[in-house]
């Protein structure tokens, strides 16, 4: 079995694999520039952000394309293609020598696929991503691990008025933010100040066995990314976050970009995040959950209070800016962490090193990303 002791050894590693990596999506926006780390690396994408001029991208034929209304769907367009399937064959795998694939979204016919295919998913199981992807269990995983919550009640709601009760027994205020168990981007997240509100949503929330009612706070959203491992939790710098610029989202709570740069946030926000990153790691792994994840806090402008806000289980919409830093180029991509958590390789690294670097240097340049989207209620057509 293979060694690793040093941020050199991890390169070298990875250059010289001869086992064929698959990131499978509808981009490859989340995990662009992983071909210049990982020897075989493709990208198998439904769309081209290269127009063919990336050798590491493979968009097969789409010519008689059904709908598509999911990435878990096109990934199983992708991988069902008779192009794509005979593209992975070529590659030598089979029953003795198994590839890897990545996703973003995933579902379990996607995982009795890629088993055909001898493809190993270098992700945890889709039923525990489902199970932790649920706000309600985020929110009690940070508790265990330490990492409080805007001041909250898990609680099922069925009217206004019930609404207004939990919040008076939890001391909330009558200003809240109420969040269903799953939701992307913002789209389930609802700011509820009077009746008014309430009932514009009521819908979404009276469906649900639980919802999280939180206290209504003034604050700035950042965004971190860690990588749970057999070693611990590696732990990448801390971004500022885009929430509700009506300019470039339809969603009040909708995340539409991230910013890296050393003036964001005090020394002892950026060291407490990292801190509350790694424990919330430890907690994942204990559970059985290997690999990725990114965590959204929030500071209170009023207390300077760090609070969770939400933990995704997966590559997420900062990977590419975690991924493409100048620390990340200067040291290694944190990804590749993940992908040695899937590999048959020994870590013999203390994670404390590299997370400390990444805390002292990872913000020294500057990069960002804004992200675009429709915000017209109605769709034009011309």
């Amino acid at each position: 079995m293979t060694t690793v002791t040093s941020v050199s050894d991890i390169k070298a590693y990875f250059a010289n694999t001869d086992t064929p990596y698959y990131f499978i999506s509808a981009s490859n926006f989340n995990l662009m520039n992983l071909e210049q780390w990982v020897k075989n690396w493709k990208n198998v994408n439904f769309i081209n952000c290269y127009d063919g001029s990336n050798p590491s991208v493979f968009v097969p034929s789409t010519s008689g394309t059904p709908v598509l209304d999911s990435i878990e769907s096109i990934n199983s367009f992708l991988l069902g293609h008779k192009q794509v399937v005979e593209d992975i064959q070529a590659s030598g795998i089979d029953s003795d020598n198994h590839g890897k694939a990545i996703f973003l979204f995933f579902d379990e016919e996607i995982e009795k696929v890629c088993d055909s295919l001898n493809i190993d998913i270098c992700l945890p199981p889709n039923k525990l991503v489902k199970q932790i992807d649920n706000k309600i269990t985020t929110t009690e995983i940070g508790n265990e691990a330490g990492v409080a919550s805007v001041p909250n009640a898990l609680e099922s709601v069925d009217s206004y008025a019930t609404l207004m009760e939990i919040a008076k027994q939890n001391n909330l205020g009558e200003s809240l933010v109420v969040q269903t168990a799953y939701g992307d981007s913002g789209k389930t997240t609802f700011f509820i100040s009077d009746e008014a509100d309430y009932d514009a949503v009521a819908d979404q929330i009276v469906c649900e066995e639980k919802v999280k009612i939180m206290k209504c706070i003034r604050c700035a959203g950042t965004a971190i990314e860690g990588c749970a491992t057999r070693a611990g939790t590696f732990v990448a710098p801390l971004l500022t976050e885009l929430i509700g610029f009506e300019e470039l989202t339809p969603y009040r709570g909708g995340w539409c970009g991230n910013e890296l740069y050393q003036q964001a946030f005090s020394d002892d926000v950026r060291a407490s995040a990292s801190k509350m990153t790694e424990n919330l790691g430890d907690a994942l792994y204990s559970r059985g959950y290997r690999g990725y994840f990114e965590v959204d806090y929030l500071i209170d402008l009023d207390t300077g209070e760090l609070y969770l806000g939400e933990l995704n289980p997966r590559i997420t919409g900062i990977s590419a800016m975690t991924n493409m830093s100048d620390y990340a180029y200067d040291s290694i991509p944190l990804f590749l962490f993940h992908l040695l958590e899937y590999s048959d390789v020994t870590i013999a690294m203390d994670p404390a090193e590299y997370n400390q670097t990444s805390l002292t240097k990872g913000a020294n340049t500057v990069s960002s990303q804004i992200i675009l989207k429709y915000t017209n209620p109605t769709i034009l057509c011309f």
